[in-house]
Protein backbone atom coordinates (compact mmCIF):
# COMPACT_ATOMS: atom_id res chain seq x y z
CA UNK A 1 0.00 0.00 0.00
CA UNK A 2 1.58 3.25 -1.13
CA UNK A 3 0.93 6.48 1.23
CA UNK A 4 1.91 9.75 2.04
CA UNK A 5 2.32 10.17 5.57
CA UNK A 6 2.47 13.64 6.90
CA UNK A 7 5.98 13.04 9.56
CA UNK A 8 7.12 11.03 6.67
CA UNK A 9 10.62 11.79 4.62
CA UNK A 10 12.88 9.55 3.42
CA UNK A 11 16.43 10.26 5.07
CA UNK A 12 17.77 8.94 1.55
CA UNK A 13 15.82 10.67 -0.72
CA UNK A 14 13.61 12.81 1.08
CA UNK A 15 10.29 11.00 -0.49
CA UNK A 16 7.20 11.29 1.43
CA UNK A 17 5.99 8.26 -0.31
CA UNK A 18 5.81 4.96 1.84
CA UNK A 19 5.11 1.73 1.62
CA UNK A 20 3.69 0.39 4.78
CA UNK A 21 4.38 -3.69 4.95
CA UNK A 22 4.02 -5.71 7.91
CA UNK A 23 6.26 -3.80 10.64
CA UNK A 24 8.53 -1.66 8.27
CA UNK A 25 7.55 1.57 6.51
CA UNK A 26 9.41 1.39 3.23
CA UNK A 27 10.27 4.37 1.06
CA UNK A 28 8.46 4.15 -2.24
CA UNK A 29 10.64 6.01 -4.14
CA UNK A 30 14.34 4.20 -2.92
CA UNK A 31 13.30 1.24 -1.18
CA UNK A 32 15.13 2.03 2.16
CA UNK A 33 13.30 0.33 5.02
CA UNK A 34 12.62 2.04 8.35
CA UNK A 35 11.53 -0.26 11.65
CA UNK A 36 7.80 0.46 13.33
CA UNK A 37 7.84 -0.75 16.81
CA UNK A 38 4.98 -0.35 19.31
CA UNK A 39 3.41 1.70 16.53
CA UNK A 40 6.43 4.10 16.31
CA UNK A 41 8.67 4.75 13.26
CA UNK A 42 12.15 4.42 13.78
CA UNK A 43 13.76 6.72 11.45
CA UNK A 44 17.13 6.02 11.45
CA UNK A 45 19.45 5.05 8.60
CA UNK A 46 20.45 1.67 11.03
CA UNK A 47 18.18 1.16 13.76
CA UNK A 48 19.93 -2.10 14.72
CA UNK A 49 23.33 -0.12 15.51
CA UNK A 50 21.46 2.61 17.34
CA UNK A 51 19.78 0.07 19.39
CA UNK A 52 23.24 -1.56 20.41
CA UNK A 53 24.87 1.73 21.28
CA UNK A 54 22.37 2.89 23.51
CA UNK A 55 22.31 -0.67 24.76
CA UNK A 56 26.01 -0.33 25.75
CA UNK A 57 25.13 3.40 26.67
CA UNK A 58 22.49 1.98 29.02
CA UNK A 59 24.56 0.14 30.87
CA UNK A 60 26.95 2.78 31.83
CA UNK A 61 24.02 4.96 32.82
CA UNK A 62 20.69 2.89 33.36
CA UNK A 63 18.99 5.64 35.06
CA UNK A 64 19.45 8.30 31.92
CA UNK A 65 17.99 5.40 29.51
CA UNK A 66 15.21 3.76 31.67
CA UNK A 67 13.60 5.78 34.49
CA UNK A 68 10.84 7.84 34.10
CA UNK A 69 12.09 11.63 33.55
CA UNK A 70 10.73 14.10 36.81
CA UNK A 71 7.68 15.99 36.37
CA UNK A 72 7.88 19.71 35.82
CA UNK A 73 6.84 20.36 39.26
CA UNK A 74 9.40 17.92 40.91
CA UNK A 75 12.19 18.04 38.40
CA UNK A 76 15.12 19.95 40.91
CA UNK A 77 15.08 21.83 37.01
CA UNK A 78 11.79 22.88 37.38
CA UNK A 79 12.34 26.28 37.37
CA UNK A 80 14.50 26.18 34.29
CA UNK A 81 11.49 24.19 32.85
CA UNK A 82 9.35 26.27 33.17
CA UNK A 83 10.79 29.05 31.98
CA UNK A 84 11.52 27.20 28.92
CA UNK A 85 7.76 26.01 28.40
CA UNK A 86 6.84 29.80 29.25
CA UNK A 87 9.14 30.62 26.57
CA UNK A 88 7.52 28.16 23.80
CA UNK A 89 4.44 29.18 24.44
CA UNK A 90 5.10 32.69 23.94
CA UNK A 91 6.67 32.14 20.60
CA UNK A 92 3.66 29.76 19.67
CA UNK A 93 1.12 32.31 20.53
CA UNK A 94 3.08 35.20 18.97
CA UNK A 95 3.34 33.03 15.78
CA UNK A 96 0.15 31.76 15.81
CA UNK A 97 -0.91 35.57 16.01
CA UNK A 98 1.25 36.84 13.25
CA UNK A 99 -0.22 33.88 11.21
CA UNK A 100 -3.88 34.89 11.82
CA UNK A 101 -4.54 31.07 13.19
CA UNK A 102 -5.68 29.52 16.05
CA UNK A 103 -3.66 26.65 15.81
CA UNK A 104 -0.39 25.46 13.87
CA UNK A 105 -0.88 22.64 11.41
CA UNK A 106 1.87 20.47 13.15
CA UNK A 107 4.32 20.63 15.95
CA UNK A 108 7.77 18.68 16.52
CA UNK A 109 9.21 18.40 19.73
CA UNK A 110 12.86 17.41 18.92
CA UNK A 111 13.84 15.97 22.00
CA UNK A 112 10.35 15.50 23.74
CA UNK A 113 12.06 12.80 26.02
CA UNK A 114 8.71 11.24 28.48
CA UNK A 115 6.53 13.72 26.38
CA UNK A 116 5.57 16.33 29.38
CA UNK A 117 6.08 19.13 26.79
CA UNK A 118 4.86 17.29 24.03
CA UNK A 119 1.23 16.72 26.21
CA UNK A 120 1.45 20.81 27.03
CA UNK A 121 2.09 21.78 23.27
CA UNK A 122 -0.82 20.11 21.95
CA UNK A 123 -3.20 22.40 22.58
CA UNK A 124 -1.45 25.27 20.07
CA UNK A 125 -1.63 22.65 16.92
CA UNK A 126 -3.73 20.11 14.88
CA UNK A 127 -0.74 17.44 14.81
CA UNK A 128 2.27 17.11 17.18
CA UNK A 129 5.19 15.02 16.48
CA UNK A 130 7.68 14.02 19.14
CA UNK A 131 11.28 12.70 18.46
CA UNK A 132 13.95 11.54 20.83
CA UNK A 133 16.74 9.08 20.47
CA UNK A 134 15.45 7.53 23.48
CA UNK A 135 12.79 4.41 22.71
CA UNK A 136 11.68 3.89 26.21
CA UNK A 137 10.91 7.27 26.65
CA UNK A 138 8.98 7.97 23.28
CA UNK A 139 6.86 5.18 24.18
CA UNK A 140 6.12 6.80 27.39
CA UNK A 141 5.34 9.89 25.55
CA UNK A 142 3.19 8.31 23.13
CA UNK A 143 1.24 6.90 26.36
CA UNK A 144 1.17 10.22 27.77
CA UNK A 145 -0.12 11.83 24.71
CA UNK A 146 -2.83 8.54 24.12
CA UNK A 147 -4.11 8.37 27.50
CA UNK A 148 -4.96 12.30 27.28
CA UNK A 149 -7.33 12.10 24.83
CA UNK A 150 -4.65 14.23 22.77
CA UNK A 151 -6.12 14.24 19.37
Amino acid sequence: MNQNLDFFRCLICQSNSVNISNHFLICASCGQTYPVINDIPILVLDWEKKRIEIEKLTKTQPGWFIEEQLSETTSPWKHHLTKRMLYVEDSLKKYLINKKSGKAENILDLGCGDGTQLFNLQIYSKVIYGSDYNFERLVRAKNLVKNHNSF
